[in-house]
């Protein structure tokens, strides 16, 4: 879900491989996706019809991992008394997204190259090949061309891995995305716990925009419910229902360096005082009456106001309740 240049770049990449068989390594952030990018490229390829998993890399402990992956036969370690086909064997027609791949330890990269080479695979303590037919998507968090430099990654099942790379961007970078995956959330979580789908007033909207989102999109998903929680029914969501929700700023990482930078403060006052004013009748809907109220001041001094800080009265209350 998106509408950003970011994103956009994304559902192209993903259009252009539909039907394909071809090996996509996603990379991005905790949180901005991948697996949903994974299903996406599953559900647009010929396998559709076929089984999906995702397994994290960095979940299996190394001595289960090769024999989650490739199967064992009777008697290949204690407790093995029938053999059992793997990951790989299970998933034929299907998709396999290994997720955290750079978790992938040496030996086991080893292992999967080869298989994923041959179109075979041998169970732990057999001798028997078994043929496989899945398609590897794999994802992860770092550079991870940077790890086969380091030679902690193998440097010939990188490149099998990704014939196609997509970088999910990170929600920062896709502020015309966070209201659109906001409302989105509070929809889905209201239908789900039976309540009211509360309002985003805009200064709300502003609030969340503003953040760095370092979860991504799983951080904002979790916002958002913690906040339907909070809120009593119908509830419109303002700015100030969501500083308790928020991780703590301080005052001076609020103000971007390159707007402080350069200018007097004469200069910085007149333009906080023009975007305090602005945003007030955004909230407003352009009413005078809420404006005058929320300001303390009278008709006529608003008027003066207005004229000091050179807006324009009448594209102020564009936004006025018909």
């Amino acid at each position: 879900m998106g509408q950003s240049s970011g994103m956009v770049q994304v559902f192209q990449a993903i259009e252009r491989l539909r039907d394909q068989e071809i090996p996509v390594l996603l990379r991005g952030e905790t949180g901005t996706g991948k697996e949903l990018a994974a299903r996406a490229l599953h559900g647009t390829s010929s396998r559709r019809n076929g089984p999906f998993l995702a397994v994290n890399c960095a979940a299996l402990p190394e001595e289960l991992l090769e024999a989650e992956f490739f199967g064992y036969d009777a008697g290949a370690f204690t407790g093995a008394e029938i053999g059992r086909a793997g990951i790989l064997e299970n998933l034929a027609g299907g998709t396999l997204l290994l997720d955290d791949v750079h978790q992938l330890p040496l030996k086991a990269q080893a292992k999967l190259l080869h298989a994923l080479s041959s179109g075979r695979i041998r169970r732990l303590g057999g001798t028997t090949q078994h043929p496989i037919d899945v398609r590897v998507l794999s994802s992860t968090s770092i550079e991870l061309s940077k790890e086969v430099e380091r030679g902690t990654f193998r440097g010939d099942l990188f490149y099998r891995l990704r014939a196609l790379e997509i970088v999910l961007p990170p929600l920062r970078e896709r502020k015309p995305d966070i209201p659109l995956l906001a409302r989105h959330f509070l929809d889905l979580h209201a239908k789900r716990l039976d309540r009211p789908v509360p309002v985003l007033e805009s200064g709300a909207v502003e609030l969340l925009e503003s953040q760095d989102w370092p979860g991504n999109v799983r951080e904002l998903e979790s916002t958002c419910l913690r906040l339907l929680i909070s809120l009593s029914d119908g509830e419109r969501v303002r700015r100030e229902d969501l500083y308790s929700l928020l991780p703590e700023r301080k005052e001076e990482d609020l103000i971007p360096e390159e707007l402080l930078k350069g200018r007097s403060f004469k200069e910085l006052k007149l333009i906080f005082e023009r975007a305090f004013v602005a945003r007030l009748f955004r909230e407003a809907k352009g009413s005078l009456r809420r404006v005058m109220s929320e300001l303390g001041i009278r008709r006529t001094q608003l008027y003066a106001l207005v004229r000091k800080l050179g807006l324009d009265m009448k594209k102020l209350r564009e936004k006025r309740r018909p």
